[in-house]
């Protein structure tokens, strides 16, 4: 998928940049995506996860939410759900969030976030 192909072209080149703190940003998380071969590299120490908020924003499915948050928890890396998406997919249904206010409050109740 273009998420993931994309994931693999960026981080490696991340990874070799001399930064002390190196973290991760995930948005808009548009389909499911894999960062654990990355993770190993323990030079990862935080990722971030938001959907797309506007007129026309396409779909976010829980489900890749949590596979990245069980990655992180699996390699102690920080994990931040910051929004959800306008169209936010969980449990097969799709939940239309207008607002961005109630979008960060909904991830923020989800219980994703690990640190």
């Amino acid at each position: 998928m273009h998420i993931q192909r994309r994931a693999d072209e960026r981080i490696p080149i991340l990874l070799q940049l001399p930064f002390k703190h190196k973290g991760i940003m995930t948005a808009p998380l548009i389909g499911p995506v894999s960062i654990e071969k990355y993770l190993l590299s323990v030079q990862i120490e935080q990722i971030i996860a938001g959907g797309e908020n506007y007129d026309g924003a396409r779909s976010c499915d829980f489900d890749s939410i949590k596979t990245l948050r069980t990655e992180c928890e699996k390699y102690s890396v920080t994990f931040c759900f910051i929004e959800t998406e306008t169209n936010f997919i969980k449990n097969g249904r799709t939940f239309q969030l207008l607002q961005k206010q109630l979008q960060s409050q909904m991830a923020f109740e989800s219980g994703m976030n690990y640190s």
